[in-house]
Formats: C-alpha cells, sequence, structure tokens
C-alpha cells in the first residue's frame, strides 16, 4: 500500500490520525509492573478499532510508541478522503480511554505520509502533531480546518445534510475548531438499543471527569483542561436527555465555569 509498482517504499497522498495519551509523564515515575500490564489489557481490548494486522491487506496502517498513536490510510474517492472513517475510529477508541480514566488530545489530518514497517513520516504527520502541540490545548482531537470542505460536500450527498453522520461525530467549539464527538456518537449509538445501559454509561464518564478535576484541584493549568471536558460532557447530556441533572458536572466547577459554560454546535447546517 506505501509502495510503488516494484515494491519500494513510496510516499502516498493520505488521512492521518495522531494521539497523544495526557498525563503520561507524571505517571512515569510510578509505573510499576502492575501498572504496565493494567495499560497493555487496556489498549488490547480496544485495539481493534484501529489496529489492523499489517500481514493483512488492510486500508490502513498503524504505530504505536509510549502514549502516542499514529494510524494512516491512503486517500479514498470520495469526497471527503476516507477521513469518517478515522473519525469514527477515533471517537470510539477515545471513549473507551475515556471510562478507564485516559483522555486523549490529538488530531486529524490530510497529506503526504509514508508509514510501514514501524516507521512513519510525512507532512500529515509533522501538521498533526503541530495541531495537537499548538492548537487542540483540551483533551480533544482536532480535524484539520481544511478537512471541512470535504466534509461539508460528503454531507451533500444525504437526503437531508444535516442528518449527515458528521453532525454525529463532529462538532465546532466556541472557538471555531472542529472535533471529535466521542461522547456524544458513542451516546446516541447506545441509547436506542439499551437506554440503561447509556445512562449508566453517562454517569461513568462524569465521574471520571470529575476524578480528574478533583485530582488536580490545585494545579490550575491542568485543571481548566478537564474543566473544558466537564462543560463539553455537561453540554452533551443537557442535549441527549430529558433529565440531565444527575449527569452534569458541577461541584468541581468554579463560578464563572458554570455560569458561562463553553457552547458547541453541529458542523453541518
Amino acid at each position: 500500500m506505501y509502495a510503488d509498482a516494484d515494491g519500494n517504499p513510496a510516499i502516498q497522498e493520505s488521512v492521518l490520525l495522531y494521539l497523544d495519551e495526557l498525563g503520561t509523564k507524571a505517571r512515569l515515575p510510578t509505573l510499576n509492573d502492575d501498572g504496565l500490564r493494567a495499560s497493555l489489557r487496556d489498549y488490547k481490548d480496544i485495539d481493534h478499532w484501529f489496529i489492523g494486522d499489517p500481514d493483512l491487506d488492510s486500508v490502513q496502517r498503524s504505530l504505536r510508541f509510549s502514549d502516542n498513536t499514529v494510524v494512516a490510510s491512503p486517500v479514498t474517492d470520495s469526497d471527503d478522503g476516507g477521513a469518517f472513517n478515522h473519525v469514527s475510529a477515533a471517537a470510539h477508541y477515545q471513549f473507551a480511554l475515556a471510562l478507564r480514566g485516559h483522555f486523549l488530545r490529538g488530531a486529524i489530518t490530510r497529506g503526504p505520509v509514508y508509514i510501514a514497517s514501524g516507521y512513519v513520516t510525512g507532512q500529515a504527520l509533522a501538521e498533526a502533531v503541530l495541531l495537537e502541540e499548538t492548537q487542540a490545548i483540551f483533551p480533544r482531537v482536532l480535524l484539520q480546518r481544511s478537512l471541512w470542505h470535504g466534509i461539508i460536500r460528503e454531507s451533500q450527498y444525504e437526503a437531508i445534510p444535516s442528518h449527515s453522520p458528521y453532525n454525529q461525530y463532529v462538532l465546532v467549539d466556541s472557538d471555531g475548531e472542529l472535533f471529535v464527538n466521542y461522547l456524544g456518537a458513542s451516546l446516541e449509538e447506545l441509547m436506542p438499543e439499551d437506554p440503561l445501559h447509556g445512562r449508566g454509561i453517562a454517569a461513568r464518564h462524569r465521574d471520571a471527569v470529575a476524578a480528574k478535576l478533583d485530582e488536580h484541584a490545585n494545579n490550575e493549568h491542568v485543571r481548566r483542561k478537564y474543566a473544558w471536558t466537564a462543560g463539553y460532557h455537561n453540554w452533551v447530556c443537557a442535549a441527549l436527555f430529558d433529565d440531565p441533572e444527575e449527569f452534569l458536572i458541577g461541584t468541581s466547577l468554579d463560578h464563572l465555569e458554570t455560569t458561562y459554560p463553553r457552547t458547541f454546535r453541529t458542523v453541518v447546517a
């Protein structure tokens, strides 16, 4: 796949997902064998969302190093270049880790990439890392702004464009950034089939975020990152539940954060 007709390594125009797990540096000094094994079990349980068998003719390639994960695949003929596959995978992966108390930041980009045999390089990777480090700020996975045009064109194929899957999986933040709506998308899938389970999942996410706020109560720089996640959680629950009160996070937020909550909107009008 990342090779020319003669089998030589070749760069391909691709969609790339880059993820960085938050808090790893703080955990490393006390990491022991039990903690390592628990983390490996968590990853093994959820890797099926995008970690394929490199020996198979998969449409994507992936690489994990320390707390970072990279997944890439050559662009498709669709208007979004196949970006939705990465958005969906990121949402489910981010959701599964959040319920385990691990939060991610990252980016989805499009551009030249080579990824194979434990090696990855390319402009799309450089741009994704830059977005994650300088623009994401909070535990969110951003979409490169240039992807918006393909999202809109792809959504026009729907009988009602606002019913596009992108409206379930992508939100626009109040700062204008597009990001993966991992909680909303996952709850929207769960609620119709098992409302009680969906409510339980919302409560688990609430508790995971509240625990992070309490853990970093004396570190305002880090606490604000999880205050964003709390605001996002509250917005999703208010949008999806008729009785959201029991799922809302409030006690760990300051007065300004509760008085002027962050607002979000869907990507397709």
